[in-house]
């Protein structure tokens, strides 16, 4: 079943707003192929997390947070976001409603 159908119940994507095909075939691979990119990544995650010396930057893609560390301690934190601007989509809760 294609990832589509899962998410079509519970979101709305819009062809005219930021949902285009690139997003669309990026969402919609197999099961087996992302289990095989997560694997992939665990392997590297696990060859970088030994001494990454005394001041370094995290970031948390998917909380929009970066961080950087000094001695082992947060200095300091800050949000942040990835691409590129775009305007606002129009969303509609009711009939006639738009914020």
């Amino acid at each position: 079943m294609p990832l589509s159908n899962i998410f079509r119940p519970v979101t709305v994507f819009s062809k005219a707003a930021w949902f285009q095909k690139e997003t669309f075939a990026a969402l919609n691979i197999p099961a087996d192929f992302r289990l095989h990119q997560l694997e992939v990544n665990l392997i590297r995650l696990r060859s970088y997390t030994g001494n990454l010396g005394d001041r370094f930057v995290m970031a948390n893609i998917p909380a929009m947070e970066v961080e950087t560390v000094e001695n082992g301690v947060v200095a300091t934190h800050h949000a942040a976001g990835v691409g590129k601007d775009r305007p606002p989509i129009a969303r509609h809760d009711d009939e006639g409603d738009r914020h």
